[in-house]
């Protein structure tokens, strides 16, 4: 089946912080990073991510999909 146009949602796993220690957080826990989109060939991608741990739920699917309520 055709997987574009699935869309998931990046979270902070952590509090990902500023690297110079003084400047303000990026993110909080649990902040919504980004929202993504597959394309055509089933792929999305995320660009310009500070250094941290981050988790991927997915939103929404296509027809003749099971939408995937974990974490991952």
């Amino acid at each position: 089946g055709n997987l574009s146009d699935v869309t998931f949602e990046v979270y902070a796993m952590e509090d990902v912080k500023a690297a110079d220690g003084e400047s303000e957080d990026y993110y909080k826990k649990d902040e919504l990073v980004a929202t993504i989109t597959t394309d055509a060939a089933g792929i999305a991608t995320v660009s310009d991510l500070p250094l941290g741990k981050y988790y991927v739920k997915e939103k929404s699917t296509v027809d003749g999909f099971i939408l995937d309520e974990k974490s991952r």
